[in-house]
């Protein structure tokens, strides 16, 4: 639909590799440091700046979500 429509709609996919939720404990944070896990309130800034501003990639990988994040 995304090809059809560009002017319309416009599709990201991101693909974290784990999302830590706002209340996670010390050994969730432990083990989300071992996989690069973003935490949710991140992930959601990011979510909402694509939103704004778009991205030239349509799939964004967990090194790029990081990097967006900060």
């Amino acid at each position: 639909m995304a090809d059809d429509n560009p002017s319309r709609l416009e599709v990201f996919i991101l693909r974290p590799s784990g999302i830590l939720p706002v209340g996670a404990g010390p050994v969730e944070r432990m083990t989300g440091k071992l996989y690069g896990a973003v935490w949710v309130d991140k992930l959601a800034k990011v979510m909402v700046d694509l939103l704004f501003e778009g991205q030239k990639d349509r799939i964004i990988e967990n090194n790029a979500i990081l990097r967006l994040a900060s």
